[in-house]
């Protein structure tokens, strides 16, 4: 039980830190660039920043298959996580206001010690 509590605070701190990189990176993969690829006659095309080689555009089978890819990672990075945390912290709201000290509560001390 004590190595799962020290487990549960060490992914916690884990999934707390790379929260803003993760998140960062999944917003840059559906990121786009114009690009001007006519002088003449002003015709620009949008490419992946990520894959440079991938056309922004619905017609583009590669760029397409990216949108589930992106919107899992979208809902288990930037939502979920914090939505887990919450959780984690409604969970165990009364033992920290009464100062009460459970398993969970000091596996979770990370997210509500300094308050």
């Amino acid at each position: 039980r004590n190595a799962q509590s020290r487990l549960l605070y060490l992914a916690i701190i884990v999934a707390y830190l790379l929260l803003p990189s993760v998140s960062r990176a999944i917003f840059k993969a559906k990121q786009c660039e114009s690009f001007n690829i006519d002088v003449f006659t002003d015709e620009r095309r949008s490419y992946l920043v990520a894959d440079l080689d991938v056309l922004c555009s619905a017609d583009d089978d590669e760029y397409r298959g990216l949108d589930a890819y992106f919107w899992t990672m979208f809902a288990l990075w930037p939502v979920l996580a914090p939505l887990t945390f919450l959780a984690l912290l409604l969970s165990i709201r009364s033992e920290v206001r009464a100062q009460r000290s459970s398993s969970l509560a000091r596996a979770c001390r990370f997210l509500w010690r300094d308050y």
